[in-house]
This record gives C-alpha cells, structure tokens and sequence, in this order.
C-alpha cells in the first residue's frame, strides 16, 4: 500500500548565553511522531511506523582559549518510544539515547587549521527488534578524528585521518526475524586515511 506522508507536532524551548569568548545553548524538545518513515529490512521497503514520540535534550558550548586555540562540544540526550499499537511503550530501534563529541580546533596561522574531534555514540536497539526483546544492542563506541587543512594560492590541501585508534564499531545491525539470536551487522572503517586538494572558482577560497 502506498505510504502516508510523516507529520509531526511539537514544542521546543531554550536558551543562551555568550559572554568573553564563550558561548553556551540549552534546548529541550518534545515530538509526536505519526506515520513516521522507516525502512523494513525484511520486506526490503518503507513503512509507516506505529505513532511514536521522542524528546531530549541538546546542549553546546564553545570556548575561545585563546586567538589559536577554540574548544567546541555538544551533547544530545534523546528518547524515542512508541506511543500506541503493538509496541506501545517500546524505544524505537537504531536511536542511541546520548551522543556527544569533543572538538578542539587549533589554528596554526591564518591559513593552517588542525583539528582533532572525539565522539561517542551510546548503543542502541538493532533494527527489526521493536519489540525490545532480541536480548543484546549495538553496542556503543567512540572514535577520535584528525584533519589539517592548509590554503595555499587559492588552493585547499587536506590531510584526514578518521578512527585513528582503530576502535572496532557498529553503526547498524538488523536482528533476524526467523533464526533467535541472529544478527547482521554493518561495521564502521577502522583507521582511514583521505588527502584531497581543491580549488574554489568565482569566489574566495
């Protein structure tokens, strides 16, 4: 059958505050999901999920240490359940309850930038178990991220290295629906090494 489009209503509240080179936001928000779209890994097509609901919070700050140096993190708590149906009550797969990461962005001159991010994932339901009762989750992870970036002649040169310590991650996995116990899992690159260089055209670099 054809697909109801998602709607949702909401509110959201916050606020800021900057002062001497720092600056920090709090958001709370609040969502009622129907007919949200969701991919079913068993019939291999979108679906209108049950209705649903989620709210959290969101936080973020930015530091200026110093003219070089700038630290930025952010954090998000969220919780998604099902608010009526079969699974009324349940979280939703494949939403991590926290996420969070750490930037520190060094700049070297006004055309180097060096910088160095750490993230952390929380682990969540695999996909296909809204019943929440597949007996394990994906498990959470972290990873820490490296790039330096350097303008020259109208050029951009960038050097990246992603999951520098290599940490064994998946990012998402579906639970069998015939065999207990059974799982696919998607895993994340380990370590990854990327250098490009680019040129911008009609416009400053």
């Amino acid at each position: 059958s054809p697909l109801d489009p998602q709607t949702s209503n909401g509110v959201d509240i916050g606020a800021s505050y900057s002062a001497g080179g720092y600056s920090f936001t709090i958001s709370a928000y609040y969502m009622r999901l129907r007919d949200e779209i969701h991919y079913n890994p068993v019939s291999f097509e979108n679906v209108n999920l049950d209705p649903t609901r989620r709210y959290g919070l969101e936080l973020s700050g930015t530091a200026e240490i110093n003219e070089r140096l700038r630290l930025q993190g952010n954090y998000t708590y969220m919780r998604s359940k099902f608010r009526d149906g079969p699974f009324d009550g349940n979280t939703v797969p494949l939403v991590p309850e926290n996420t969070a990461t750490v930037s520190a962005i060094w700049k070297q001159s006004p055309a180097t930038d060096l910088i160095v991010a750490a993230s952390y994932i929380d682990n969540k339901y695999f996909d296909n178990d809204q019943s929440n009762t597949f007996g394990r989750n994906i498990p959470s992870y972290k990873t820490v991220d490296a790039k330096i970036s350097h303008r020259f002649r109208g050029y951009r040169v960038t050097a990246e290295a992603n999951n520098i310590f290599e940490e064994k991650a998946v990012d998402y996995g579906v639970s069998s629906s015939s065999a207990p116990g059974v799982y696919s899992a998607y895993p994340l690159p380990e370590r990854t090494l990327l250098f490009t260089v680019s040129k911008a055209f009609g416009g400053a670099s």
